[in-house]
Parts: structure tokens; sequence; C-alpha cells
């Protein structure tokens, strides 16, 4: 064992920036004494961005960014019918996927201007930690040349956003004004997968057979 180290790893001090988990970018950083998220990030978001003219609405479908977003997101759900993994974005129904909270989407629609902290034109694709390794290879197969934000899902989302998020593609600068300090609380309960998992499931939920 190398001299000075503790004889066992984990049960030394931690100095300089090596005190903090991540960054925390503008605000205060997470000391490991404070440390109460999850054992585990269990739930994910992946962001499809898209450029937008100065007036977005006028002509969408003159914006080649535009479409190659929006044949993603129909690829997308393309596959959740198929059945190859369970993902939620804008326009998925209980018919792709039994017991879902259609009401629930509406909050999450393609978004024709920028929204939240999101610089562009967006869509929130969710991913459960039980198909996230098959949404993310597939959303990358069919990229398309366009930026992707990515982030986990916990008690900090700022740490989410900033210190733990990682861009495929450019990368633009967000809006950390309008990230909530209390963390994005879990989505989708109703599938039963990722913070909210449970054997069993609702009748026809195919992931759960």
């Amino acid at each position: 064992m190398a001299r000075g180290l503790p004889h066992q790893l984990g049960t030394g001090p931690s100095f300089g920036g090596n005190h903090y988990l991540t960054s925390h970018a503008q605000q205060a950083p997470i000391a490991r004494a404070d440390y109460h998220l999850e054992p585990e990030i269990k739930e994910f978001h992946i962001h499809v961005y898209f450029s937008l003219f100065e007036d977005a609405t006028a002509c969408p479908h003159c914006n080649a960014s535009y479409v190659a977003a929006e044949r993603l997101r129909h690829q997308i759900l393309a596959a959740v019918t198929r059945r190859e993994f369970v993902a939620v974005c804008a326009g998925a129904t209980a018919a792709m996927l039994p017991g879902l909270n259609e009401s629930a989407t509406y909050w999450y629609p393609v978004n024709m201007h920028p929204q939240g902290p999101h610089p562009a034109g967006s869509y929130e694709v969710w991913a459960p930690k039980e198909y996230f390794a098959s949404v993310l290879s597939f959303m990358l197969i069919h990229r398309q040349e366009l930026t992707f934000f990515f982030h986990p899902l916990s008690a900090h989302a700022v740490e989410d956003h900033v210190g733990r998020s990682t861009f495929f593609g450019p990368p633009m600068r967000l809006n950390l004004n309008d990230i909530e300090d209390d963390g994005d609380p879990p989505q989708y309960a109703e599938l039963g997968l990722g913070y909210s998992r449970r054997a069993g499931g609702a009748p026809g939920q195919w992931w759960h057979l």
C-alpha cells in the first residue's frame, strides 16, 4: 500500500475540492457530511434540443432541426409501441404504456420556445433506470446531429443539471436561475419503474410480465 494512504480506502479525510461531491454551480456545494441523496439514481431526462426561427410557429417544417427532432420523437414513440423499452415523451399514451397518466404528459410538451432552463426548442424524454441503456442507445443511433442534454433526477436539481449532466452534441448554456433547488420528484409512479419500482404492476403492463 502506498505510504500515507489510510489502511482502508474511504476512511481518510477529504480536502479542497475533493471535499465536495460536485460543484453545485453558482450555489453552495454539497459537502459529504450533508449528502442525503438516494443511494442510486433511478430516473433520467434526455432533453432533445432543436434550433428556432425568430417566429418558430410560422413555418416549423421549414426548419431542418425541428423536423429532425420530430422525426426522432416519433421514432421513440414507435419503439415504445413495439415494446423495445419504456420511455415517456410528448405523444406517449396509455395505449403504448398501460396505466400511464396521460394528463401528466401535458406539462412536458414539445416546446416551440425556450422553456425553463433550456435555451432552445426542446422536448423531454423520461427514462427509468431499468431501460435507460436501451433508451440512450436508441437515441444516439438516431441522433441526426441534434444536441441532447442529459441529466439524472435526484433531490438536488442544480447538481443534476450541472455537476452530473452532459451534452451529446454542441453544448448550450442553461438558465440556472430557472432551476428549483428542491429537485425533481419521481415521475410516472403509475408505471412502477425507477424510484417507484414495484413488482407486478398494473394489468397489461408488459414490462412487469
